[in-house]
């Protein structure tokens, strides 16, 4: 790479990011004013060519300064749950790698920030703590770590073996974390391609086809997925350019589309919601066979159905062409564009249909829940946007929480941290059943979710407090369900559903006071056995909590 694309990287950020970027803390008489303004936008660059956000969402969180602890950005898509750390390197003479020291530094930083340890962090990130809390404590959020730099060498053997360790930890439990190295070709190539974005023009068949002329020019029909796989194969992520989301990756609904086109395609039509194209131009050959062409188009909705079908048929392309998939054409150019751009959010705003929503079926949820309003109580089983909490009023993940905490089953309280929707995957068997089965009362369940809440609240107010001290709150929050299971462990919880049962009794027990000594004893266990833990990693690990459990 030579100079010139160095100076092209350079005009590039600068024009995305000038007058963005907080500089307050730099003096105006710095001579490396420049270079320190180039970094920042840097940092922030990096990641916006990995997501879908601008650089006005992207520069508030630019932390790069004085204690920034090895981290220079984060941003937290909310849509995709990925949070996006970042480290920069702006190298003037574009040679070289980020050296080891720096790169240390950068792993020591992430691990603080997922371990929330916001004292190590300066008042830049701190500004941002309840954000970054929310992101950690999802369980379905997803890491992208990225060095970003101007050197054209890749990172030397003992960098990427920190790097690497890191990861190591962090996938612990699963495929939580990515690394992502972006040097001045990767740059370059970025920029290359956001410049040289052309219309895509598509020609393919529909299958029972039909037309509509108003409000807007359309036709629908259904489209072989063979002709999908050599879309993807010519022009890849590209089709998506005017969509709201990018390809997520391996989701639960890419998986489920790809057993699809595995076990069944002939049933994808009936199985699959489709795909909707924006088209400036459609024109279909004359006559009854359907064939048509498609000018300056952009797939809106339906980017995973078609990365999934484009992978899977590098694999079995046989299989590919044996489905058929609902497609939609919009004719949408410049006089109707805003009409484009509704269409676009209105089809990315649909709700998914989840796990949760099939569980109101099962006729075990029904009896709970017509049992306890017999007894006053309002049992939530469907997702409900006015749902509120009170002491008379339930939801389904405050009884699979507790029922899961009651179990004194690790797999039951880990599976909770890692991703609740598992536990209602198949209402037909384990571990849904083993929570959820006939012999399952009312009262028990009513009486597990209620010491629940207490251990919720009294964590929760722990937490508030800094009772244990900051550097314990990671244990609290990420350790509350072995918490509340070591709580329910030791009490008669096998007489919960007997009416004539003192429960009155146990409601008067010094939860707060329990609570405390539990972390103790798990605090105890992690220093001894895993000294270095990512904590919220660490409460994912089905293995490594067991033994804690077990030991506590």
């Amino acid at each position: 790479m030579s100079n010139l694309h160095l100076l092209h990287i350079q005009n590039h950020i600068q024009s995305l990011y000038k007058g963005k970027i907080d500089l307050a803390d730099c003096s105006s008489k710095d001579k490396e004013l420049e270079t320190k303004e180039l970094t920042r936008a840097l940092s922030a660059y990096g990641i916006q060519i990995l997501c879908s956000a601008t650089p006005d969402q992207i520069s508030p969180f630019i932390i790069d300064g004085g204690d920034d602890n090895g981290i220079d950005c984060f941003f937290y898509d909310q849509t995709t749950k990925i949070l996006y750390i970042s480290q920069s390197k702006w190298m003037k003479d574009g040679i070289g790698a980020p050296e080891l020291g720096d790169v240390k530094k950068f792993v020591d930083g992430i691990r603080d920030l997922v371990n929330q340890r916001y004292n190590r962090f300066n008042s830049k990130l701190n500004k941002y703590t309840t954000l970054i809390d929310q992101a950690i404590r999802d369980p379905q959020t997803r890491y992208k770590i990225v060095l970003v730099y101007t050197g054209n060498n890749d990172l030397t053997v003992h960098s990427t073996r920190s790097i690497n360790d890191l990861l190591d930890d962090i996938n612990d439990a699963g495929e939580l974390m990515t690394f992502v190295q972006e040097n001045q070709s990767c740059l370059h190539a970025s920029i290359q391609k956001s410049l040289s974005s052309a219309p895509i023009q598509i020609s393919f068949p529909l299958k029972a086809w039909g037309k509509i002329d108003s409000p807007e020019k359309a036709f629908y029909g259904q489209l072989n997925a063979a002709s999908i796989a050599e879309w993807w194969h010519d022009h890849g992520t590209s089709l998506f350019d005017k969509n709201l989301r990018g390809v997520l990756g391996d989701t639960e609904v890419n998986e489920e589309i790809k057993q699809t086109l595995q076990t069944e395609p002939e049933n994808f039509w009936y199985f699959n919601n489709g795909i909707t194209i924006l088209s400036n131009k459609i024109t279909k050959t004359a006559g009854d066979l359907g064939i048509f062409h498609c000018e300056n188009i952009s797939i809106v909705n339906g980017a995973q159905t078609v990365s999934t079908i484009g992978k899977f048929a590098g694999s079995d392309f046989e299989k590919v062409g044996k489905a058929f998939v609902h497609c939609r054409i919009i004719e949408i150019n410049s006089e109707n564009a805003t009409y484009g751009d509704k269409i676009t959010k209105t089809n990315n705003r649909q709700n998914k249909i989840e796990n949760r929503d099939f569980v109101c079926l099962d006729p075990v949820q029904l009896r709970i829940k017509c049992d306890l309003e017999i007894e006053g109580y309002s049992y939530i089983i469907q997702r409900n946007e006015s749902f509120q909490k009170d002491d008379k009023t339930f939801d389904l993940i405050d009884s699979t929480t507790a029922l899961s905490c009651i179990s004194d089953d690790p797999s039951l309280f880990v599976q909770l941290k890692r991703e609740i929707g598992k536990l209602w995957e198949d209402t037909t068997k384990v571990p849904y059943k083993k929570l959820f089965n006939p012999s399952v009362s009312s009262l028990y369940v009513l009486r597990a979710m209620r010491i629940q809440r207490i251990i919720d609240e009294k964590i929760n107010k722990i937490v508030t407090e800094n009772a244990l001290g900051q550097d314990k709150n990671s244990y609290l929050i990420h350790g509350n369900r072995m918490i509340a299971s070591k709580l329910f462990h030791d009490l008669p919880t096998k007489s919960f559903d007997k009416t004539d049962f003192d429960f009155n009794s146990i409601m008067q027990i010094d939860f707060e006071q329990k609570i405390k000594d539990c972390v103790a004893k798990i605090v105890i266990e992690i220093n001894k056995n895993y000294p270095n833990a990512i904590i919220p990693i660490l409460f994912k690990n089905l293995g490594k909590c067991t033994k804690i459990y077990t030991n506590i």
